[in-house]
């Protein structure tokens, strides 16, 4: 057989074999929701997570700790199980930090999400200890403009920027008094509608989970899966 015939039979082989179907990964898909969250996952998963946190919360770090991993691998991945997060604001740094998570694209604010978690305690270690000067300016500040200056006296905006948001994006996030209002409407709504308390709060397919750890969310999606 001649080289340019072999050549063509080889061609021949690969383009009539069958194409293997590469799994697709689910935690890739993001999109923001008419409900001002993120939507990680399969939009037509048969189980749907919500989970309101707020990004001061030490519960919520332990849940991105311990059960973010299981939840991403087991569930999200094979498009068994969606999560939508929820901003449900707590106090002026988790104000300032969640104008700054929900500034850019959908994919930033779940990257986002990930980091001030993983980073938390750092992150928000100036701004409960701030000296009276700071608090002074703060408080001098007009109302729209006061998440602003507190991001920049606590650094929080400097946090920000190292992870991947553009300063001046970010200060235009933090003068929008419409942004700011959202995440206070979302925490009015949560409460209203969900009767949210506190944070972690899970709802899965519209029924809140009793406790705030993997332990307590896992059994319920497997329940809402038809597992018992």
């Amino acid at each position: 057989m001649r080289l340019s015939a072999f050549i063509a039979a080889l061609l021949m082989m690969f383009a009539l074999a069958p194409a293997q179907a590469v799994p697709k990964d689910w935690n890739r898909v993001v999109a923001a929701t008419p409900a001002g969250g993120y939507l990680i996952g399969n939009p037509a998963a048969p189980v749907k997570v919500v989970e309101y946190f707020s990004l001061t919360c030490p519960h919520c770090r332990h849940f991105v700790e311990t059960g973010l991993a299981p939840l991403r691998g087991n569930y999200i991945a094979k498009g068994k199980v969606s999560l939508e997060l929820r901003n449900f604001v707590l106090n002026g740094p988790d104000l300032s930090a969640s104008i700054l998570m929900t500034c850019g694209s959908p994919a930033l604010a779940v990257h986002l999400y990930d980091a001030v978690y993983a980073d938390q305690e750092k992150l928000f270690a100036g701004a409960f200890s701030l000296k009276q000067d700071a608090l002074d300016r703060i408080q001098a500040a007009p109302l729209e403009a006061k998440p602003g200056v507190f991001a920049h006296e606590a650094g929080i905006d400097a946090w920000f920027a190292a992870h991947g948001l553009p300063p001046k994006q970010a200060a235009a996030c933090l003068a929008d008094p419409k942004r700011q209002q959202r995440l206070i409407d979302l925490r009015a709504e949560a409460i209203e509608k969900q009767n949210v308390q506190g944070t972690p709060t899970f709802v899965v397919n519209g029924t809140a989970v009793s406790g705030t750890g993997w332990e307590d969310l896992e059994p319920a999606i497997k329940t809402a899966l038809g597992g018992g």
